[in-house]
């Protein structure tokens, strides 16, 4: 929407260009830099219509894991290397998300949603999805547990 620009806003492997935030999009990459960006921009937009154009907004949380970057802030859905671009262990972070993080987050969510359509209702969902791999050094049977009650804690939070 054009209140954040990222330091890393396109990722190159083997001469393919890549979204960060959109890693697989496009499976085999952009042919271009200008391709990603075009391509995010007209994605960007059909979100800001959609969020105009909704009577509700249903959404499924899932993950609690990230993985960010530490210069801006940005958060990507894979860990960067996996799908494309490089990881750098004093750029990329993984991160737990609170259930205050998520709950804060939410909350600036329905506000900047609510920015495009001040009528739009929310219908929230929880992944029944188990976790099959973690970076948080558990195994993944306790940390899909965690995330198992901390979706219990988040849902106790909106009244």
């Amino acid at each position: 929407m054009g209140h954040f620009t990222p330091h890393e806003s396109v990722w190159i492997n083997d001469g393919r260009f890549y979204d960060p935030f959109r890693p697989s999009v496009e499976p085999d990459g952009f042919t271009s830099e200008e391709e990603v960006r075009c391509m995010r921009k007209a994605h960007l937009a059909a979100v800001a219509a959609m969020l105009a154009d909704a009577d509700v907004f249903v959404f499924t949380f899932g993950l609690t894991e990230a993985w960010t970057n530490t210069e801006d802030g940005a958060v990507y859905p894979t860990c960067p290397g996996t799908i494309a671009g490089t990881f750098d262990s004093s750029r990329h972070k993984f991160v737990n998300f609170t259930v205050s993080d998520v709950v804060a987050d939410t909350r600036k969510f329905i506000a900047l949603a609510r920015t495009f359509n001040p009528r739009m209702r929310f219908l929230f969902t929880v992944s029944p999805v188990p976790l099959t791999a973690t970076a948080s050094g558990w195994h993944v049977l306790p940390a899909t547990v965690t995330q198992s009650r901390f979706f219990e804690r988040f849902v106790a939070s909106f009244p």
